[in-house]
């Protein structure tokens, strides 16, 4: 199913399988698409803005340079997910599970991880200023480069954001 280029605007589409369709450069405003599954979909440069994907499921997909601003994907299954270089400004993954996810050089200023696993995400390089971990399984994640400035974590936890020498 090849829905690239499509362009959304306050529609429902809730439980729908997306499983292998082609989304590159869809874009969608005020939708909903809770519960759907997107396993396999490309989302190269998808824009999605203030949508709704609550427990979906994107397993291993390539959504590179996407926009996620104000969206919530909570409780969404993004493991090994790679949203490299996209814009995810105010999204709320909440209790999202994201371990092994690639998030290099994103921007997340304001976005929520709590209560998400991130185990072994690479968030190196990433915008994640006033961003909120609380309660996030944060083990193996790799924050090198990241500015982590005003993000809140759990007491006690410290990203490291620079290079083991």
């Amino acid at each position: 199913m090849n829905l690239s280029g499509l362009r959304l605007e306050e529609t429902t589409w809730r439980r729908v399988c997306f499983d292998d369709a082609d989304f590159d450069d869809f874009r969608a405003r005020n939708c909903d698409f809770s519960e759907s599954s997107w396993l396999g979909a490309a989302l190269n440069g998808a824009m999605m803005m203030d949508t709704i994907l609550d427990k979906g499921r994107f397993d291993s997909v390539l959504w590179r340079h996407g926009l996620l601003t104000a969206s919530s994907l909570r409780e969404c299954s993004l493991r090994d997910v790679d949203l490299s270089a996209s814009t995810l400004v105010g999204a709320s993954f909440a209790h999202a599970d994201l371990a092994g996810a690639v998030l290099k050089r994103v921007k997340a200023h304001q976005a929520s991880f709590t209560g998400a696993r991130l185990e072994g995400a690479d968030l190196s390089g990433a915008d994640l200023r006033d961003a909120d971990f609380r309660g996030a399984v944060l083990t193996d994640a790799c924050f090198t480069g990241a500015n982590v400035e005003g993000a809140r974590f759990d007491p006690g936890f410290v990203p490291v954001t620079t290079p083991n020498p």
